[in-house]
């Protein structure tokens, strides 16, 4: 499992009320509700200090239940990719992407031509919603 820990001092402006923002739901519906509020945020344990992916209740590193949420840095770096080819459409990148803040993600890419990714490529977030859904998508960072 990809992670690292976090610093000591990760600023409070990082830490985010989610009850207050989203109310009191599951980490999995926080999760979307966030990025429907424009907001990338990952979990982040208290105990071990470390962001994980995807949300759960437990931490997947040490088993605490002291789950935060923490407003993750924007970038990181294309770890593997795969370009699916539709019928009658544009190729679509999917991609796992090695957070700035510590885990794996499986998202995809775009805002460019599926040939102009590449492995070790660095990236940032870009929140969108499709089919009423907020989804983390990934473009080439400038």
């Amino acid at each position: 499992m990809h992670s690292q820990r976090l610093p000591e001092e990760i600023g409070d402006a990082r830490l985010l009320d989610v009850k207050q923002l989203v109310g009191d739901v599951p980490p999995e519906t926080a999760y979307e509700a966030l990025l429907g509020l424009g907001v990338f945020a990952l979990p982040w344990c208290r105990a071990c200090r470390r962001t994980s992916f995807p949300p759960r209740v437990l931490c997947p590193h040490c088993g605490a239940t002291g789950i935060s949420w923490l407003r993750a840095a924007p970038g990181g770096v294309v770890y593997s990719l795969s370009v699916v080819h539709l019928r009658n459409a544009e190729p679509r990148v999917v991609a796992l992407i090695d957070l700035d803040d510590g885990p794996r993600i499986m998202t995809n890419l775009v805002g460019a031509p599926a040939d102009a990714f590449a492995i070790g490529m660095r990236v940032r977030v870009q929140v969108e919603t499709r089919d009423e859904t907020p989804l983390a998508l990934f473009t080439p960072e400038a």
